[in-house]
């Protein structure tokens, strides 16, 4: 009898399935470009306005290449994504971890796939 997936194997699959490559060296490089400057702030950093009128800085300390799907599911999120020559960009504000185990992943999974 095989067991039944778990939330996490599912949140596992979508990022296999959806997340592609890491290029926060390749947006740090741009960035540095005048050319690229400004256009890139929409994955560096992201200003939230919370209930209480507070603003919050949110800081993209990783990028990377998703898919569009994920990209729009993302985007409904909150998260920081944007188009770039053709490239889905999504500005990861969390590190040290695996994907999968990010709750915005968790939050997508539940909400469209399960």
């Amino acid at each position: 009898m095989l067991a039944e997936a778990t939330t996490q194997d599912n949140c596992r699959q979508l990022v296999d399935n959806h997340v592609y490559c890491n290029v926060s060296y390749l947006v740090d490089e741009l960035r540095r470009d005048e050319k690229y400057m400004d256009e890139l702030l929409e994955v560096q950093v992201q200003f939230v306005h919370q209930d209480d009128g507070e603003e919050v800085i949110n800081e993209a300390l990783e990028h990377w290449v998703v898919s569009a799907y994920l990209g729009e599911r993302l985007k409904e999120e909150g998260e920081m994504v944007m188009d770039f020559y053709n490239l889905t960009i999504w500005g990861r504000t969390t590190s040290g971890q695996a994907i999968s185990i990010d709750s915005v992943i968790e939050d997508i999974y539940n909400k469209n796939l399960a």
